[in-house]
Formats: structure tokens, sequence, C-alpha cells
């Protein structure tokens, strides 16, 4: 009777402390606090530090109301606990998770003026518990409304450009009265006021910077105005990346399922690979999408290009060991922008026990082998592991273990490694082996857990010449005393030559001009299939042993990725920025200017043409065409590369070439001060012009020649350093000669 009132009264005690728990729980705060008639208002509740850590959420719009006497205003009808509950401590938000939400009250146009009590209904069980913060929000009537957008600022220009994302959940601080206002999902905010001026700015997070002007506004209500928006950036949350593995536990030799879930949750597109490491005991059946490579345990996926908030996810069937063997899985995420450029690494771990009952008397065999084939080399001892365990109620007075070597096996090359206790072998010349522990007195598990267990090794080798690849099974035949014997499981073993694959590759010059293609040397050994990956290049993806014509036509650093695979499994080599494409030639073109071609200035080397053939020593940026016909020049910049410019059927417009003889500039280059010197064979009148380099006329002269030698002095000091051109016209022909002034 005692010990009964005892229960009640601790029940008793235990109820009261749980009703105080959760009704004095109450609303720690709103905000923003204050809202006008005819305004939907965006909030953000905090409730008492752990109230809903130890109680079920709001389940729907009428357990969220403001209240002042009879007027009630609930909050708006579509919300849901799943999607309004906070759930991160960082930006966007800064609340803790389970402690605060956020919902919209639509105030209506006439509700009354004044203090509303915020009232918040969570369950503990199905008892719901209000929880009030009295006074918590005051209703005014409405001046005017302040609007604008905030935004991710990719490009950090200060403007809102087409495919920028919006920033969600953005706190826009409003002074003089302390309030905010938050962006929704869209990024623009509202917010209602009485009559005055409001200081507008951004709550900006560590690590983030307000990328437009002004950094603040100042705005007058009435009245409602609007485009009062902010650009916010932060490197380290463009390229961000939330990786997850679903967490269940399988029981032992149960076939499951672990589940890989990558999120972008940056601002800006992405995509990478994800690299998913599973323990050796874990046997994988299969997936929902085929991986990339598999190298052992190693299995890698590369995903497609995720914008803000899309979701890739893979599953990965398996079967568990058994039980109380350690399973460990790794992610690792390595995240690149859409250029193809390493952006950071992502990782999540992931282990536990397997647990259930399971049979204590097994087999096993070293090495267990790759793939599903298990694949084992062919030249390599075999060591088997025979484990049992004494789980009657009295001691085992012996244990005999009956074994039959696979014919493929040689049996003089069978010998004992080790064994737990006492152990006598004797083999047959087929093979046929008996283990015996004679007077091993093995307790029984309730008696001695740890002492009830034994184990022996053996190793044994391949015969020669046997089929590549051989399948090889073993089963262990285990008696205790009298019992009947205990068959253990078969081990699988698939012998081959065959070698795990190494992928490798190289080319004759990584670093190549825009619109260069390139051919992949393959220095890979024991693969049968590739796959090549080429981001930025014309051909994304290739299965060729040696694939050529890859072609790149943007400038930048790319990686190349090479698959090799053969039976054993694959092996991935990834070579970083492997692939340097360079700027071509921007901005070639050639002007004719009388008989001359003027090539764009500023390149490396030039080399002309004519008709095709090379023009010898014509190496300069111009060349004095001779003869009517067909040009080209061919220039290289600073990076080596290369680019030309035909010029089709140039007329030279002398067609009497004695009188190149007849025109000389003296001195040839000079300071500004020439001369130029002609002959003529009769009184003729000359037209002489000064051009600059691009055939601007300079200054322009007209003189009467007379027979003989003619001279005509210039003082150009004036002039800057550079190449002109002296344009003369005698009887009806025109000649050019160049002038170089230095300084």
């Amino acid at each position: 009777l005692i010990l009964v009132l005892m229960k009640k009264k601790l029940l008793l005690f235990i109820s009261f402390v749980l009703l105080v728990q959760f009704v004095t729980a109450q609303v720690a705060s709103v905000r923003p606090n204050r809202g006008y008639r005819g305004q939907t208002l965006t909030t953000t509740i905090t409730l008492a530090t752990g109230v809903m850590q130890f109680a079920t959420p709001p389940q729907g719009y009428m357990d969220i109301y403001l209240q002042q006497g009879a007027n009630v205003i609930y909050t708006y009808t579509a919300y849901q606990a799943l999607t309004n509950m906070y759930y991160s401590t960082g930006f966007p938000f800064g609340y803790n998770w389970y402690d605060s939400l956020i919902t919209d009250f639509p105030i209506p146009l006439n509700a009354s003026l004044g203090y509303y009590d915020v009232h918040v209904i969570t369950y503990s069980g199905a008892t719901p518990v209000d929880n009030v913060l009295i006074n918590g929000l005051l209703v005014r009537d409405i001046a005017g409304s302040i609007q604008g957008n905030v935004f991710f600022d990719t490009n950090q220009n200060g403007i809102w450009d087409l495919n920028e994302p919006p920033l969600a959940y953005q706190a826009i601080n409003i002074g003089p009265n302390s309030e905010i206002a938050y962006s929704g999902a869209s990024g623009s905010y509202i917010y209602t006021g009485d009559t005055g001026v409001y200081n507008l700015s951004p709550n900006i997070p560590p690590g983030w910077v307000i990328t437009t002007s002004p950094t603040s506004y100042s705005v007058a209500l009435p009245p409602s105005s609007s485009g009062y928006d902010f650009g916010l950036y932060s490197a380290s949350l463009a390229y961000r990346s939330d990786l997850r593995i679903l967490r269940n536990r399988q029981r032992c030799n149960v076939s499951g399922a672990i589940n890989v879930t990558v999120s972008n949750t940056g601002y800006l597109d992405s995509h990478g690979s994800v690299t998913v490491i599973v323990s050796s005991n874990v046997s994988i059946t299969g997936y929902s999408t085929p991986p990339n490579s598999i190298n052992g345990d190693t299995l890698t996926w590369i995903y497609p290009t995720l914008s803000n908030g899309q979701v890739w996810t893979v599953e990965i069937n398996n079967i568990a060991p058994a039980a109380g063997q350690i399973v460990s899985i790794s992610v690792i995420d390595s995240v690149f922008n859409t250029g193809g450029i390493f952006q950071n690494t992502v990782i999540d771990d992931y282990s536990y026990v397997v647990r259930c009952a399971y049979d204590p008397n097994d087999k096993s065999a070293t090495p267990s082998g790759t793939t599903s084939a298990n694949y084992t080399p062919i030249n390599q001892d075999v060591e088997y592991l025979v484990r049992f365990q004494n789980t009657g109620n009295d001691y085992a007075y012996e244990v005999i273990i009956y074994d039959t070597l696979d014919a493929r096996f040689d049996p003089t090359t069978f010998s004992i490694v080790d064994a737990s206790h006492n152990l006598s072998t004797q083999i047959s010349s087929a093979g046929e082996i008996q283990f015996s522990f004679y007077n091993i007195n093995l307790p029984d598990s309730g008696l001695d857990e740890v002492g009830s267990h034994g184990w022996l090794r053996y190793k044994v080798h391949a015969r020669t010449s046997i089929p590549d690849p051989s399948v090889v099974h073993n089963t262990a035949y285990i008696v205790f005393d009298q019992n009947v014997p205990i068959i253990t499981n078969t081990t699988m073993n698939t012998l081959t030559a065959l070698q795990y694959p190494n992928a490798d590759f190289t080319t004759s010059d990584p670093s190549i001009c825009q619109a260069s293609c390139i051919t992949f040397n393959n220095l890979s050994s024991n693969a049968t299939t590739y796959q090549w990956l080429f981001p930025g290049s014309t051909t994304p993806s290739s299965t060729s042993v040696l694939p050529s014509g890859i072609c790149y036509t943007n400038v930048g650093s790319f990686d190349v990725t090479l698959i090799a695979t053969n039976p054993l499994g694959s092996d991935t080599t990834v070579q970083q920025n492997y692939i340097s494409v360079a700027q071509g030639p921007i901005g070639i073109s050639v002007t004719q200017i009388g008989d001359t071609l003027f090539a764009t200035s500023g390149f490396t080397s030039y080399q002309w043409y004519y008709n095709t053939v090379p023009i010898g020593n014509a190496t300069g940026s111009y060349y004095v065409a001779t003869a009517d016909g067909d040009y080209a020049v061919v220039v290289t910049n600073a990076a080596g590369c290369s680019g030309g410019a035909n010029i089709p059927n140039v007329v030279t417009g002398v067609t009497d070439m004695s009188l190149l003889n007849r025109f000389v500039v003296y001195p040839n280059p000079s300071t500004g001060t020439f001369e130029l010197k002609f002959s003529s064979s009769k009184n003729s009148m000359v037209a002489i012009e000064l051009l600059d380099n691009v055939g601007q006329v300079i200054s322009s002269h007209f003189l009467v020649s007379t027979i003989g030698i003619n001279t005509m002095n210039f003082n150009e000091e004036n002039l800057s350093a550079g190449l002109y051109m002296i344009k003369v016209v005698l009887d009806h022909k025109s000649m050019i000669k160049l002038i170089s002034i230095n300084k």
C-alpha cells in the first residue's frame, strides 16, 4: 500500500511539473510588432527557449492569432507548420531551430486600433497549450507604404540583372522606431507606416557586402513610394552545397538503401561530383542512377547543374553485413561553377554498429574480392577464416570442423595460419580436411561469452593452368561433440590474373589557342572501356580509346576526366585546369591606302602573303604592294596564337613601276625635317599630300615641276613620332612613300 501511494504521488508530481512547464511557456517576441489596417503583415514569432522542443508546433491557421477583447485576427489560412518553421541558425534567418516561426497576419481595413495579445497554440500530445505575449502587437492606421527588393548581386554591379536570384527573408531596418521589414520569397519587401520620415537600410550579415548605391534611404510618408532596392553579395555563399545522408540503420543481412541528397544552397548555378565511400562489409546490389565510376568501395557520380534550391539525389541499394560489424559511409561533394572552376568541398560521414540476432558460426575469405563477382588475384594465396561459438548450455568437449577444398585449389599448398585453441589437422590428396579441437572444453556463451568463441585460419593457392577466370566456393561443417553439423555460409571468389585498372593520360600540348583541337594520349593500363569528360569543349564526353578532334572555342582553364574500367572496377583520374585555352588575335583588319596595305598594329609578329605564297622579309605591320592580286596577312599575339585576314583583288594604282625610282625621301627616318626629291621630264602640275598612318591628310601642297630634279622641303618637327606617308600625284599616276619620324 505504501508503495502504491508513493507511485501515485510520483505521478502527480511529474504531471504537475509538465503542466507548469507548458502552461507557463510564453511568446518571447514578435518582429515587427506593429501593423496597419489593410496590411498583410509578415512577422517572425519567437517562443520561449525550449518550448517547441517539448511540444508539437502550431498545426493550422487558427492556432496563431491576435486578440483584443472580442476582436480576433487569425494568421493566413494557408499556414503550414512544416514550411513556416525556421530551420537554420545562419543567414538569412538568424534564429534557432524550433524556437521561431514566420507567418502573415491579414489585418482588416476596419480592424480596431491599439494593442493586441499574440497567441500561439502548441500541443503537448493532444492537449493544446496557449503561449501568449500580452500587448505583443500594435495595430495603427496607415499613411502609406514603402516598397523595394533585395537581391543577390552576382556581378556586383549594383543593378538587379536578369537571372540574379532574390534574397528571401532578408531583414530591412526601419528607423527611427527600430522596426524591421522582411523580404518575401520573391525578394520584395513592403513597410507601411504613419506619417513621418523613415530611414531604410539592410541588416547586413557577417561576410556579406552591400553593392547598391545608396546604401540607405530616407523616405517620407505619405505618399506611398517604391524602388528602394538593395543588392547584397557574399563570395562564401555564392557556391554552397548542402549534403545529406539519410541516416537509417539496417538490421543484419537485410536489404536496404543509402540515400544521398545534394541541394544547391548557394545563389549561383553549380554542378559537381559526389563520391560515396561505403565500407567493404556492405554488399551493393544496385543504384537508382548508375555511378560514373566505381573504384572498389568508392563510387562517384557527376551530377548536373543545379540552380538555387534545386536537389539531386541517388539511392544505393545494399545488403547490410552480419550483426556486430561497423558500417561506415563517407560522402564528398566537390562543387564547381558553371565554368568548371573548383569552388569548395562538402563532406558528410556516418557510421553505425549492425545489430540483431545472428549465427556466430561462419566462414570468410581474404581477400574478399572486388565487385559482386569477388574478383581475386589468381597468383595470390586465399586465406579462409572459420569462426564458431558454443551457444548451448554446457561445455563442448571437442569441436570437429570438416572442410573440402575447391578442386581448383592445390592441396599441396595448404597450410595452417593460426587457431584459437590447440588444433590437430589432417588433409587428403583430394583436399578433404578435418580440423580437430580435442579436449577444447569450450564453455557455453551463458557461462562465459568471451570464452565461448573459437576460430581457425588456413591458406591455400590455386592450381597452375586453371582457366582464367575461375570461380571457387568453400563451405565448412562444424560439429560440437555429437551434435548435428552446423553448416556455415558458402564463400565465393573469382580467381583471375586481371589487374585493377589504372587511368592516366596526357596530351602533347595542354596550352592551346582558341578554336584549336586536341588529340589525347591514353596511358591507362588494364582497362577495357573508357569514359572521357571534356567540360568546356565542343565534345563534352567520349568513349574512344584515343579521342581526337576535341576542340575548345571558349577561353579559360578546363578539367579533363578519364574513367578507366574493367570487370574488377574503375579508376578515375581528374586533372583540374589541365587544358589552358588562350585568346586568339582580336580585331584583325587591313586597310589599303594607295599601294600600301596596313594591318592592325599591336601584334607580336606579322607575315604577308601574295597569292597564298609567303613574301620574303614582309614581316612588318604594313606592306607596299608591288603588283595587283590577292594578299593576306597572318599575325601572332603575345599568347602565341595566330589569326589572319585576306585582302583579295588588290589594285596598286601604279601602272608604270619605273615611277618607284623617281621619288626619294631623305633623311628617312628623320626628326621631322626632311626633303622630297623627284624627277620630271616636263613642266607639270604636281599634288603632294602628307598623311598619317590611317590615311588622314595632315597637309596638302601643289607645285609646277620643272624638267629635271625637283625638291620640296618639309619641316614637321611638331609631329609625334610614328609612321607617315607622302602621296605624290604626277602625270595622273599616284605614288606613296613612307617616312618614319623619330624623336
